[in-house]
């Protein structure tokens, strides 16, 4: 009896459960046709799609298209390089951090280890420059 119960339950809240996720689908698809974002962002989708359309028609927008040095491969490539080489013509040093002032060379009992000054003398260490 209360395994029937329990059945007619579930089937239940999974029927009314499609139902209820359809209906915000279809609120959410109305919200979009009738407020200013959704029009402006359907506007967007069209015309990107339209430019797409004629990209493909003028005989552009495919793979080998993206990674000659015209398409989006071969400008996001040059840009990167390029900034690699402002970087080099800046760099001081390979590393990107500048020197840590409490870094100090911690002389430990049989070993000398570099630490920071607190850490080597909590250590009962003997910190040098």
């Amino acid at each position: 009896m209360h395994v029937r119960l329990a059945t007619a339950l579930l089937a239940a809240a999974l029927a009314l459960g499609c139902s209820f996720v359809e209906e915000l689908d279809n609120s959410s698809k109305m919200m979009d046709k009738y407020t200013a974002a959704g029009r402006a962002s359907a506007e967007a989708k069209k015309k990107a799609a339209e430019e797409a359309a004629a990209k493909k028609a003028a005989g552009g927008g495919g793979v080998s298209d993206f990674f000659s040095s015209k398409g989006k491969g071969g400008k996001a490539a040059a840009s990167a390089k390029e900034t690699a080489g402002d970087w080099w013509q800046n760099a001081t040093s390979l590393n990107t951090d500048e020197r840590d002032p409490d870094l100090v060379r911690c002389q430990l009992p049989g070993k000398v280890e570099f630490m920071r000054k607190h850490d080597c003398l909590m250590r009962s260490g003997l910190a040098l420059k």
